[in-house]
């Protein structure tokens, strides 16, 4: 078996995707932002998948005392090429610490199928007692670990895994007229390339110059796909013309905007011009009395999500 995370409020559109995307993994219980599922090839990276485990032990269980006391005979794989190891506690996304007795013990376990050694410092392997809320605990071997993102993401840069999911929630096609009139440098537009295949064109507007440049040097070859630096408002698409827009405007937190309800009616009021008939709109937002604004639009889907620890809401609008 093996466990994954991903981003919490998406539990219902992880196993869609997975259901329609990768029928040979067998999912076996959906948790709050996590899943265990009894086949997962380790060697394929699923996009919107985090921090991958093997589960060794998996039960219903509150005590990670007893638990741990249940491994006397786990069976434990080796590999030839690592050496060393440490244990980590993890209770309901706290690190904690046990009573030195209780972790030397399942040390010892360890230690004595595999002839590791202790290395709580950096090891070459993790070991992890993780107790969930849902009232389970697991015995897990990490397999691997992603980079923190705040080392790798520009500010204000969306995750690859957001992107990920924004982007399937429009349903990509490889007759798309595609759209992010908020592109910043261009997380999401760079994901819907990556993953999604074939479009038939790709606009991305930002009024920042510097992002701009850079998407346009990425991009300077590909003729389907054009970056401006423009405001949303000005750059005047024709009516009717767009097929998709995923974007992730300002949210009127960061951004000093006046009047946030009338951005956001602007925003949902050109939008509305632009994209066909049956065009799919996927907006990330903090703002989430945008529901309480009068449109025309049908809301399919919504999504209650954090974003670097803000409160935030996935929406998918289709125009009727």
């Amino acid at each position: 078996m093996f466990y994954s995370s991903f981003i919490v409020g998406f539990e219902e559109l992880v196993k869609k995707i997975i259901e329609d995307k990768y029928p040979n993994i067998s999912i076996k219980q959906i948790l709050n932002g996590a899943l265990i599922c009894n086949t997962l090839d380790s060697n394929i990276k699923l996009p919107f998948l985090n921090n991958l485990f093997s589960v060794y032990k998996y039960e219903r269980e509150t005590n990670i005392i007893k638990f741990i006391n249940s491994l006397d005979n786990i069976k434990i794989k080796k590999d030839l090429k690592k050496r060393s190891f440490r244990i980590i506690i993890s209770d309901q996304n706290n690190l904690i610490s046990l009573d030195n007795k209780i972790l030397i013990k399942l040390e010892n376990i360890i230690k004595k199928q595999t002839n590791y050694y202790v290395n709580r410092a950096k090891p070459d392997i993790e070991y992890w007692v993780l107790k969930r809320s849902e009232g389970v605990i697991l015995f897990l071997e990490r397999l691997n670990k992603h980079k923190s993102f705040d080392k790798i993401l520009e500010k204000g840069e969306l995750r690859s895994d957001l992107c990920y999911f924004l982007n399937y929630l429009s349903k990509p096609n490889k007759d798309d007229i595609f759209l992010d009139p908020f592109c910043g440098s261009g997380a999401i537009t760079k994901n819907r390339l990556k993953y999604f295949g074939k479009l038939k064109l790709l606009f991305g507007i930002d009024l920042k110059e510097n992002d701009i440049k850079e998407l346009k040097k990425q991009f300077k070859l590909k003729n389907n796909i054009i970056f401006k630096k423009n405001d949303f408002f000005n750059n005047r698409f024709e009516d009717n013309f767009i097929d998709k827009i995923v974007t992730d405007p300002p949210w009127g937190i960061f951004d000093k905007i006046d009047d946030i309800k009338l951005f956001y009616q602007n925003i949902l009021n050109e939008m509305y011009r632009i994209i066909k008939q049956n065009g799919l709109i996927v907006i990330l937002t903090a703002y989430k009395e945008i529901e309480e604004i009068k449109t025309k639009y049908n809301l399919l889907e919504k999504y209650n999500i954090l974003v670097n620890g803000k409160k935030a809401c996935v929406y998918v609008f289709k125009k009727r």
